[in-house]
């Protein structure tokens, strides 16, 4: 073979490469990885161990939206009830019929809105809203605690501010303020205490410490405490590392208020008293009920 036929061979081959490649390979961003394709749905947010879920979904807002974690603000967050898509329509892609209950969060981080499907530890984002569902109504025996996870980003957002380890901020109380669904957390670290305002139509609203709505009540405060030295005791570990992330009063329809077990007969008199959800420094939930100053751990 002559050079030119030669080199004619090798150019083909190098020409065929490339156009496999701009097939195969798609187009880059920034040399960094392949850019996804709309097609694929949102990526994956990932969760570090411990960090509340809208928290990474702040994290990633703010990455998006080229700004601070600190000024990403949280627009709303929403219940919602979907298949094991999250509700985002990807072509092609079969999806699970398993009913999955969850929320979308809105956030603004520099002037643009990002929204995230969450469910559980799994974050999807951004979201594009032409294609997803909002989801279907969630039935309140599935629907998420809201609060509680209003009350790990309302402590994260503390560590944020005072840039400080979010391991070392907890929830010591919570309570619920007024009929219209809005609850209060008080949260604690060694640079002080701020108490927040959890409303899912509207994110949080950081309050003074100070006013009659800073303080739980007394018999919350008491049994919120208590609740929070017995976990620790399980655990075997500090109480301070014990968070009270939701208190929701219940009224329930026997004596044993919520704690029913087998073999144990139950007082047939209705009940007040109240379910609340814990967690550990991992971040792993625990919810107990009780009346008054009677409680116990029903589930992890």
């Amino acid at each position: 073979m002559g050079t030119c036929a030669l080199l004619r061979y090798l150019l083909s081959i190098v020409l065929a490469l490339v156009a496999a490649c701009s097939v195969g390979c798609g187009s880059r961003d920034g040399g960094t990885g392949v850019t996804p394709s709309p097609a694929a749905g949102p990526p994956t947010v990932a969760v570090a161990a411990g960090e509340p879920p809208l928290g990474a979904a702040r994290r990633d807002a703010a990455r998006h939206g080229g700004v601070a974690a600190d000024a990403v603000v949280l627009k709303s967050v929403q219940p919602a009830g979907w298949d094991g898509c999250l509700g985002i329509s990807v072509p092609q892609q079969p999806c699970s019929q398993l009913f999955v209950a969850g929320e979308v969060a809105l956030f603004a981080a520099g002037g643009q809105e990002y929204r995230y499907h969450i469910a559980g530890s799994q974050v999807l984002g951004p979201v594009d809203p032409a294609h997803a569902t909002d989801g279907s109504p969630v039935p309140p025996e599935d629907a998420p605690d809201l609060d509680g996870a209003l009350a790990a980003y309302a402590a994260d957002d503390f560590a944020i501010a005072n840039h400080l380890d979010a391991r070392t901020v907890t929830v010591i109380a919570a309570w619920p303020a007024s009929s219209d669904g809005t609850a209060l957390v008080r949260v604690r670290a060694a640079a002080g205490e701020a108490v927040y305002a959890l409303a899912p139509a509207t994110g949080i609203t950081k309050q003074a410490g100070t006013g009659a709505l800073a303080q739980p009540p007394p018999e919350i405060a008491s049994v919120g405490l208590a609740m929070r030295q017995e976990l620790a005791r399980i655990q075997d570990t500090d109480v301070a590392s014990i968070s009270v992330l939701s208190y929701h009063p219940r009224t329930w329809p026997n004596g044993c208020a919520g704690l029913e077990q087998p073999g144990v007969v139950c007082a047939q008199v209705v009940t007040p008293g109240f379910s609340a959800m814990l967690s550990d420094a991992r971040g792993k939930t625990y919810e107990f009920r009780g009346s008054g100053q009677h409680f116990g751990l029903v589930s992890p």
